[in-house]
């Protein structure tokens, strides 16, 4: 599970690195949240130590399932 994640986190990165933005908020599937108690402090720790620094995280929201 561990290398699922940190595969995840380094593509949100590289999309963020690329998007080439002052400020960025990232959106994620809110059962993520639910199901791993660690995964937004994970999160977070790991795309302020992946993204360029020019770039500011706002926040990292969950989004709600439609289905």
């Amino acid at each position: 599970m561990q290398n699922k994640f940190f595969y995840f986190i380094v593509a949100i990165a590289v999309l963020i690195n690329r998007l080439n933005m002052p400020s960025v908020t990232v959106g994620v599937d809110g059962t993520l949240f639910r199901h791993h108690e660690k995964f937004k402090k994970n999160l977070t720790r790991t795309l302020s130590r992946l993204v360029l620094r020019t770039v500011s995280l706002n926040e990292i929201n969950f989004i709600q399932n439609f289905f």
